[in-house]
């Protein structure tokens, strides 16, 4: 789109747009709704059942996607808005559209003027206080394994299928990333991080101050090569290579709800009857997080990499875990009457 926009027509650059949009905004949605029902019928043949919570989150993404790419844009007739659908600090959207009238490769001014930045800045912070306030209260399963139109959704609709190539040739379903990798994975995580608060720093002081630390030229194209490598092309490389949620590793807005939702108590609680040592856990666990040695010692398992998709939950045979938070706790607990032990 980048490079369509300052080669091509008018009319060609039209085209090219309502092509992304339409792509964007409806072919990806449908085909990921489309996914979600192929993974609830595989579970069920394959596994026999499929966890309610799995159903709730399944569901969850596809109003998300009705929702905010569908009916919403069609009713205030502004169909780029998505970029403001990604916690901070995925982007400096907040800082940049405001000076800018723009984000990435989207113009929010073209259609609708500066009503388009108020409209995606009203979104943006709507969003926000939706996700961090449901962080508190469900960790970081609230935008990761509900809301999270982007890898969350898709992890989720096409996980089953993914990698392409087994890891383990012995063990041909297990989810688990090979450790050098994951260290791959956690250098990209620092370093999301670092780059992206940074940046933050930057469009930051100049917005309040009107001082300029990096010219505005020299960030843009910082945040659009960040975009492309590591949020678009690695992105989709991993997920077929790597695992379906590989991009979770290093989102640097995941790693941020993940530290909340490590604050707000989040964990897998062991201990409700016997662990097996199956490694079934292990196996289905998409950020290859050791489940099962936290479970044969009765210890909860605190990760800020921990998703909440609940799988391993779904999948032990012994019912021997619980995913929870401080409030989900105290829940249930009013609940049935009884404290925890």
């Amino acid at each position: 789109m980048g490079v369509v926009r300052k080669n091509a027509s008018p009319e060609v650059k039209e085209i090219i747009e309502w092509i992304f949009i339409i792509f964007e905004n409806g072919i990806r949605s449908i085909t990921t709704i489309i996914g979600f029902y192929l993974t609830i019928r595989y579970v069920k043949i394959s596994r026999g059942k499929i966890s309610r919570f799995r159903l709730i989150s399944f569901a969850s993404f596809s109003i998300s996607f009705l929702f905010l790419y569908l009916i919403l844009p069609f009713i205030l007739r502004f169909t780029e808005f998505y970029v403001a659908l990604m916690p901070f600090p995925w982007a400096s959207l907040p800082f940049q559209a405001p000076i800018t009238g723009s984000h990435l490769t989207v113009s929010l001014t073209k259609i609708v003027g500066w009503n388009g930045v108020v409209t995606t800045l009203c979104v943006f912070y709507i969003y926000q206080l939706i996700v961090f306030v449901g962080t508190i209260f469900l960790g970081r399963r609230w935008q990761c394994s509900m809301l999270c139109t982007f890898v969350g959704a898709h992890a989720e609709a096409f996980g089953e299928a993914l990698p392409l190539i087994p890891h383990n040739k012995e063990r041909p379903r297990s989810k688990v990333v090979n450790p050098k990798v994951r260290t791959v994975l956690f250098v990209f995580q620092i370093f999301m991080i670092v780059i992206c608060l940074a940046m933050m720093v930057a469009w930051g002081i100049y917005f309040f101050t009107g001082t300029v630390i990096i010219p505005v030229k020299i960030l843009i194209a910082i945040e659009r090569m960040k975009y492309l490598f590591f949020e678009l092309y690695l992105m989709i490389f991993f997920m077929l290579f790597v695992g379906a949620r590989a991009y979770c590793y290093y989102c640097p807005a995941g790693t941020l709800l993940g530290v909340i939702g490590r604050i707000a108590g989040q964990q897998i609680t062991t201990g409700l009857t016997k662990c097996n040592s199956c490694g079934l856990c292990n196996d289905v666990c998409k950020m290859s997080i050791d489940i099962m040695s936290k479970a044969r010692a009765g210890e909860s398992v605190r990760s800020i990499n921990c998703v909440g998709c609940g799988i391993c939950v779904e999948t032990c045979p012994t019912g021997n875990l619980q995913f929870t938070t401080s409030f989900l706790t105290k829940y249930r607990n009013r609940k049935t009457g009884f404290p925890a032990t």
